[in-house]
């Protein structure tokens, strides 16, 4: 959502968000959908569990932070495979 505000708002250029493209426009908007639960969510789980829980004196569970990084390496595959396959300059 912020991004099409932005564009809307400020008309960024079309290599940031490929307004006459539809198709490289839907691209960007799939993979903005996909970053927060596909990615962050991952990222989010593995620092909470490793740095945040020790940080604030507490003892981390071990079956988390192995959990959350095995899913973190999972999402970095796919953000590998998938988003970032192809010829596309990145």
């Amino acid at each position: 959502a912020m991004m099409m505000y932005l564009v809307r708002t400020f008309g960024l250029p079309d290599h940031w968000y490929p307004q006459s493209k539809p198709q490289e426009c839907a691209r960007v908007d799939s993979f903005l959908s996909w970053y927060g639960v596909g990615l962050r969510s991952p990222c989010i789980a593995w620092t909470f569990n490793k740095v945040l829980v020790p940080a604030y004196g507490k003892q981390p569970r071990q079956d988390l932070i192995d959990r959350a990084e095995k899913n973190t390496l999972a999402s970095f595959k796919v953000f590998e495979d998938v988003w970032l396959a192809g010829d596309a300059d990145y």
